[in-house]
């Protein structure tokens, strides 16, 4: 990739471009050689849908990869490092940023709400760029060089932080039912608990079902089981388990979440569809519902559907000020390559109009 982008910068300089529009120019050619890679070995082992947009954005490849890329670049390019600015100085700190913020992360509590959680993102991100001096070393002097910059660290944890996932993704607010007043269950519970986060889910499995043998009511132990049994893939036991937390209590997120997502690993999408709009029902400003509609959707070819639902959940995604937004947005980029293959880009357009998007496309 770095190839591509120093022969590209080499070609704009003999354009007479780059000297004074290096960060325009550089970007460019990031993003073609970006497109170059995912083309060929990049998206290999990805779900294209997460890590394909039309504007080819850093999110496109991994950190890792990009830090190899400015690695070459400073070694090989001569004009890379000849008119070098902040444009590649944005790349060179956003691992520490983001690693700051992924560390402060990690120790906020699960059993918080979903708002409180989202919020908490947000604010270990900000202080992350406060702390790490990148407002004054980016010169992020106004409010739209802030927003874009807060936007790409969000982005970055999403993708490389696995505690943004384990935060927004726990379920431990209590509830009635959720624990058991059984000592044993309960010892049962926290044990399994241990196993599965030892990744042995086999152990795991048997104390969860010794907790709700004791303890048929006993949710999140229901939930616990069904999630061990989905890691390691008997999708038919964990929808059952699922099934038997929803019987305790119809209104709990998670297991109605769980199902749709074990029906998805099971291609029946349909099914799928089903329980995200229960999740829907239940609590329709969770984008996960929304989200989780639109790609099975778009996984039975219903692009206008999957599309309109793509646009609801990205919309709530921010008013929750939840990280996912990138997802969402990454799904509206995979949508709109598949318009424009079924010559409808006019028909994209109209729906992200109807649903108050503006789309700027590169």
């Amino acid at each position: 990739m770095s190839k591509v982008i120093c022969e590209c910068l080499e070609n704009a300089e003999k354009e007479g471009t780059l000297k004074d529009n290096f960060e325009k120019t550089y970007k460019e050619c990031q993003k073609g050689a970006v497109f170059a890679g995912a083309l060929s070995q990049i998206t290999k082992d990805r779900d294209t849908t997460l890590t394909l947009n039309p504007n080819a954005s850093l999110d496109t490849i991994d950190q890792s990869d990009m830090e190899a890329t400015l690695e070459l670049l400073s070694n090989d390019c001569d004009l890379y490092n000849k008119y070098n600015s902040a444009a590649v100085s944005v790349e060179n700190m956003l691992p520490g940023v983001t690693d700051i913020a992924c560390d402060c992360i990690g120790e906020v509590s699960t059993n918080i709400s979903q708002a409180d959680k989202n919020n908490a993102i947000k604010q270990c991100t900000t202080e992350a760029i406060v702390s790490s001096n990148s407002i004054q070393e980016l010169k992020l002097g106004t409010v739209e060089k802030m927003r874009s910059f807060l936007k790409l660290v969000s982005d970055n944890l999403v993708e490389n932080c696995p505690a943004v996932e384990r935060l927004v993704f726990s379920n431990d607010e209590e509830k009635l039912n959720s624990y058991s007043t059984n000592e044993k269950a309960m010892e049962f519970y926290l044990d399994g608990i241990d196993y599965m986060e030892a990744e042995k889910y086999s152990k795991a499995i048997k104390l969860y079902e010794k907790a709700v043998k004791l303890d048929p009511k006993f949710v999140f132990a229901w939930d616990n089981l069904g999630r061990s049994y989905r890691q390691i893939n008997k999708f038919d036991k964990a929808i059952k388990a699922y099934e038997k937390s929803y019987e305790v209590d119809s209104l709990n997120p998670t297991s109605i979440m769980n199902m749709a997502v074990a029906y998805n690993y099971k291609n029946d999408f349909k099914s799928a569809a089903f329980w995200y709009e229960k999740l829907i029902e239940v609590n329709p400003k969770d984008p996960e519902g929304h989200y989780g509609l639109a790609l099975t959707y778009m996984n039975q070819q219903l692009i206008e559907d999957s599309l309109k639902k793509a646009i609801d959940a990205r919309q709530l995604y921010l008013e929750s000020n939840s990280p996912y937004s990138a997802d969402a947005e990454k799904m509206i980029g995979f949508l709109y390559r598949m318009f424009v293959k079924e010559n409808k880009e006019d028909l994209f357009n109209k729906i992200c109009t109807d649903n108050n998007l503006n789309i700027k496309l590169d």
